[in-house]
């Protein structure tokens, strides 16, 4: 990979195109619309132990290869047909791709990372860093409220996604299938962070194109979802 980065006519920005329907073993491993840096956070690198995942992408994110670490997943570029199951995948940055897959090695050095922008969102369904964080399929429960707390070092803003639902309104409902005590921290970190920065709520259009006017009826403010004075 390393030979491959420093060759003169290599950008590692661009966005590779899809591979001929006819080639199967091609087509299992190929991933249009990526760049480097989304196939390494991808699920396609889940199967290398942490060690061989940290020393690739410590290569990857040097200064030696200016790689853009905002870039998005581009199908407008691909030769052929994506596949329908890949299309939720578009609009993802590297950062996106790596809590979907739920790649640890990726998602902690792409956090620490200054210049990370969480205020990016999925094409389709208009998900940020933050909605992935509180999808079901994410992480253990136990990894949720460390990556939280990083993401909120960066001030996200708080936005709906295209189901008009929030981080919280995610967060809220793995609560009521799952009495955890980490989600009920998350939570409280959450609604903090809201109530501590109001000019980070964002209020979108919805898909259907009515005006969002309001978070949610119960999460303009949302002191109320903190936990009670002993307890």
């Amino acid at each position: 990979m390393e030979s491959f980065l420093s060759h003169d006519k290599c950008d590692p920005n661009v966005l590779s195109q899809s591979s001929s329907h006819n080639d199967e073993v091609d087509r299992s491993l190929h991933m249009p619309g990526m760049s480097i840096l989304h196939m390494v956070c991808s699920k396609l690198f889940c199967n290398l132990d942490n060690e061989q995942q940290l020393l690739i992408l410590s290569q990857l994110l040097s200064e030696r290869y200016k790689l853009d670490i905002n870039l998005q997943v581009d199908y407008g570029h691909c030769a052929h047909k994506v596949p329908d199951n890949r299309l939720l995948l578009e609009g993802m940055t590297p950062l996106m791709l790596a809590i979907h897959h739920a790649v640890d090695t990726a998602t902690i050095l792409l956090l620490d990372k200054e210049d990370i922008d969480l205020n990016l969102t999925t094409k389709k369904e208009k998900n940020s860093a933050l909605h992935l964080l509180f999808s079901v399929s994410t992480f253990h429960v136990a990894q949720k409220q460390n990556y939280l707390m990083s993401i909120l070092k960066h001030k996200p803003k708080i936005m709906r996604n295209a189901d008009g639902k929030t981080p919280l309104d995610l967060l809220l409902e793995l609560l009521a299938n799952q009495n955890s005590t980490v989600l009920s921290q998350c939570k409280s970190l959450l609604v903090q962070y809201m109530i501590d920065n109001p000019d980070m709520k964002e209020y979108g259009q919805a898909e259907s194109g009515e005006q969002v006017s309001k978070l949610t009826s119960n999460q303009d403010d949302p002191t109320h979802l903190l936990p009670k004075p002993g307890f």
